[in-house]
């Protein structure tokens, strides 16, 4: 096969097999994919290392040792250190694209040594008519269906991956949960829900934020509250969409007998314009006075004993309307989202 047939073949192959690898992993495996022809002062690779296309020339035969499941080994040894400096994924973008054209060698008349040192030629398909000849009409046509294939697989991996695209289609919660994990940190991620509501079982159509995960269930937000899927909202089907760049922050506030709602208006002064969310136990003076929070159907953001008030997913501006006049002790995560998402 042609230089570029082979570098194409790689380019999908890595995105199909490696998913969504980093911008230097589809070089590397493009790379990976010209070894083989070392084995030849005539090829591209050839030409431009010809000193080592020439030693391989003049001991072994053309599509032996260079095109073997051995050098496919060897390679992955040698750049084993790329491991230090990256991550799996992209180290094993270069022998994958060696594999990738070792194998797609095998349908070429010749075949290759792909079991090297035994002699016996890898070659796929039984008619010889139907082998490939390299430059021919039909190589031509492998190339740019194989292009097309790049290009499809680069998009969907540039959208999450295909199984985050699968996932998404069907509807299923894992597919969100999936796009949340990979979006959630650099987007405002919302949810459209199909389903029932647990509490009188009416339909639900909704759109959702999506505020965060717990555990295998998701914590979404509208105008009239915070909900969990599974307590609160049976889901039929569930897709995501990213909305607006956001940036996500998570820290603690430390309390020691502060007045509480003095604490989070200090916060609230230092991330204008933010979604803020609270999460964590504190120890109050007053909890017998705290009022209910929560309305039927809807996530227990507040929940309190005799002497402790815990919080979850609790949005700021509902822990000062319910928190008045406590002074607690203990620590609270804020999760920071700014900018704030309009409901």
């Amino acid at each position: 096969m042609m230089a570029p047939t082979h570098a194409v073949i790689a380019v999908a192959g890595t995105s199909l097999f490696l998913g969504s690898p980093s911008e230097l992993a589809l070089p590397l495996a493009v790379l990976g994919s010209q070894l083989p022809d070392l084995d030849s002062t005539k090829s591209l690779m050839g030409r431009v290392f010809y000193p080592i296309a020439r030693w391989f020339e003049v001991r072994y035969s053309h599509r032996t040792i260079t095109h073997s499941i051995v050098a496919t080994g060897a390679i992955a040894l040698l750049s084993s250190p790329l491991l230090y400096y990256t991550d799996l994924k992209t180290w094993l973008a270069l022998p994958l694209g060696h594999f990738l054209s070792c194998v797609s060698d095998t349908c070429t008349k010749q075949g290759v040594a792909l079991f090297w040192p035994s002699p016996v030629r890898a070659i796929y398909g039984n008619n010889p008519n139907l082998r490939l000849r390299t430059g021919s009409r039909v190589e031509y046509w492998i190339l740019t269906l194989a292009l097309i294939f790049s290009i499809w697989l680069m998009n969907i991996n540039s959208a999450g991956g295909i199984m985050l695209n699968f996932n998404r289609l069907l509807g299923i919660k894992e597919g969100a949960i999936d796009f949340y994990n990979r979006y959630g940190s650099t987007h405002h991620v919302w949810v459209n829900i199909d389903g029932n509501r647990k509490s009188d079982r009416s339909s639900i159509k909704s759109r959702f934020f999506l505020v965060g995960q717990e555990g295998e269930e998701l914590i979404v937000q509208d105008k009239a509250g915070i909900y969990k899927t599974g307590d609160d909202l049976l889901i039929d089907r569930i897709t995501a969409e990213y909305g607006d760049l956001s940036r996500v922050i998570e820290q603690g506030l430390v309390l020691r007998e502060d007045d509480l709602v003095s604490a989070l208006r200090w916060v609230m002064e230092k991330y204008p314009g933010a979604g803020i969310y609270l999460s964590g136990t504190v120890q109050v003076d007053e909890a017998d006075e705290i009022l209910p929070t929560t309305l039927a159907g809807q996530y227990e953001i507040i929940t309190k004993t005799d002497s402790s008030v815990t919080l979850k997913y609790c949005p700021i501006e509902t822990a000062i309307q319910f928190l008045q006049d406590q002074y607690a002790y203990g620590v609270i995560t804020l999760k920071i989202i700014t900018p704030e998402p309009q409901l």
